[in-house]
């Protein structure tokens, strides 16, 4: 069952506390995520867009004006592997309705609405043995295919512990909805099939995770 919208409610309240670098990192890259370096435009079709975690949009639609808006059926092919694309999504998925957003405008973002995925950012979540009795919680960079240049990324400066703490305690609940770790489970999969265990940023351990 989906998270509950005062749920989605307090993992907000609790991002808004901290903050990953000490300073606004879109002035280092012009907001890249954002999908506006370089311009001051509306977002139109075909820019950058997210889907909300299941449940996050009845805490979205509080504020809906800032954003456009689409459901998206997941269908036999988005959860079908071939010898040339990874699944889209796991099994679990088939003909659930999933909501897509983007900005209507970035350069007037409601950051006190803005969704789970960009105060999540520039952080994965991936699971060490998914699927298994020793399955781990860890956090990684985003390593990702993106359509811009991240600084955060690509420079790797210090990021905050305490916003690293509090991303993992979001994802320790994010995870509670089965299809939420499902997700989790297949991008973790994909990732050590294609390139082997990635790099933790954490928790911090005194040995190799494994």
């Amino acid at each position: 069952m989906a998270l509950s919208k005062e749920t989605y409610r307090e993992l907000y309240r609790k991002l808004d506390e901290v903050t990953p670098v000490p300073y606004d990192c879109g002035v280092l890259c012009g907001k890249a995520c954002c999908g506006v370096s370089g311009y001051d435009r509306a977002v139109e079709d075909g820019d950058m867009g997210l889907y909300l975690y299941p449940g996050e949009e009845d805490l979205q639609k509080e504020d809906p004006d800032w954003l456009r808006w689409s459901e998206e059926q997941v269908e036999e092919e988005d959860i079908t592997s071939t010898d040339e694309f990874a699944a889209l999504f796991p099994p679990s998925f088939l003909g659930k309705e999933l909501s897509f957003v983007k900005c209507k405008d970035p350069m007037q973002c409601h950051r006190e609405h803005r969704p789970l995925q960009c105060r999540l950012f520039p952080t994965q979540p991936h699971l060490l043995h998914a699927g298994k009795r020793r399955e781990r919680l860890v956090l990684i960079l985003n390593d990702m295919d993106l359509p811009y240049t991240c600084p955060l990324i690509e420079e790797e400066p210090p990021l905050s512990q305490e916003w690293l703490k509090t991303v993992y305690e979001v994802w320790e609940v994010l995870l509670t909805d089965p299809l939420v770790h499902d997700m989790v489970a297949l991008n973790s999969l994909e990732r050590e099939h294609d390139v082997g265990q990635p790099t933790v940023l954490w928790p911090r351990a005194r040995r190799k995770l494994n």
